[in-house]
C-alpha cells in the first residue's frame, strides 16, 4: 500500500524507499526458506 500510494503520488523518494521495505521483506523470506536461492535484486 505505501508502495502505491508514494508512486500515484509521483513522490520519487517515498517509493523508493516503500520498494527497498518491499524487497527486504521478500528477501528475508526467501533466506529463510530456501537457503538464500532466489534473492531478489534493485
Amino acid at each position: 500500500a505505501k508502495l502505491y500510494g508514494a508512486a500515484k503520488a509521483k513522490d520519487f523518494e517515498a517509493a523508493t524507499g516503500a520498494w527497498k521495505t518491499m524487497l527486504d521483506s521478500c528477501n528475508s523470506c526467501h533466506k529463510q526458506f530456501e537457503n538464500g536461492k532466489h534473492i531478489l535484486q534493485p
